[in-house]
């Protein structure tokens, strides 16, 4: 559960939207902004870097909030808003706090990233095999119906991709547990089904992986890279 938040407290807006999770939130002012600022680092610089191998392939300007993205693209920005939580937010935080970082970093990997992102691709790649032909549609096909047309046909991809969030976090989490050396222990992870409405990261990578086309993922990848600084910011600012 999310603590009250006090006047005393920076970043409380912030806060409240982004670590709802059931996580303390007692990391002092200087570890939140360095968490951010190396999560942002991470997550933002991979989508960069990315945006330029892909205006490469294409020709086209360097856009980092318009990119295709498949799951190794998304498995990358989401290490690597990670690996900048930890590395920042445990620089500037008090050393003795940097083993449970280090366990959080696992579980965000496993739980959060690995496990449901990989889960979601085998679920599409089956459902490449027996997919369905023909599904209803508006006649014209443009603008919103365009969009309309494009949402029914993935339809069962979203279904999918569904299935695959909620077993991949769950699975993740037990293996999770188990690595970190928390299962049986008072401070194992345990899912509970509100928990699933905290997961806006894997769902918008969800939706990038069903949408083979790119009508939808054009709106999705415009926040994969800033929402999927949650993973980092929850990493570096974990005690």
């Amino acid at each position: 559960m999310i603590d009250p938040i006090s006047s005393p407290k920076c970043f409380s807006a912030f806060n409240s939207s982004m670590r709802i999770r059931e996580q303390e939130i007692d990391a002092p002012c200087k570890v939140k902004a360095a968490s951010v600022i190396g999560a942002g680092l991470g997550a933002l610089g991979s989508a960069y870097l990315l945006a330029r191998r892909q205006s490469k392939l294409s020709n086209k300007a360097v856009n980092m909030f318009g990119l295709k993205y498949n799951e190794p693209e998304l498995i990358g920005v989401a290490l690597a808003s990670i690996a900048g939580g930890l590395g920042l937010g445990g620089l500037v935080d008090d050393k003795k706090h940097f083993s449970i970082k280090v366990k959080e970093a696992v579980h965000q990997t496993i739980a959060n990233v690995l496990a449901p992102l990989l889960l979601i691709g085998g679920l599409n790649k089956i459902y490449d095999k027996y997919q369905i032909k023909k599904f209803p549609q508006f006649a014209e096909n443009k603008g919103i119906k365009k969009v309309a047309n494009e949402t029914i046909k993935m339809l069962p991809r979203l279904g999918l991709a569904t299935i695959g969030v909620l077993g991949g976090v769950w699975l993740g989490t037990l293996l999770s547990n188990k690595l970190t050396g928390l299962e049986g222990t008072k401070k194992e992870r345990h899912i509970k089904p509100v928990d699933f409405i905290y997961h806006p990261d894997d769902f918008a990578a969800a939706v990038a992986i069903a949408d083979k086309k790119g009508v939808l993922q054009k709106f999705v990848s415009k926040v994969i890279p800033p929402i999927f600084m949650l993973h980092g910011y929850d990493t570096g600012t974990r005690r």
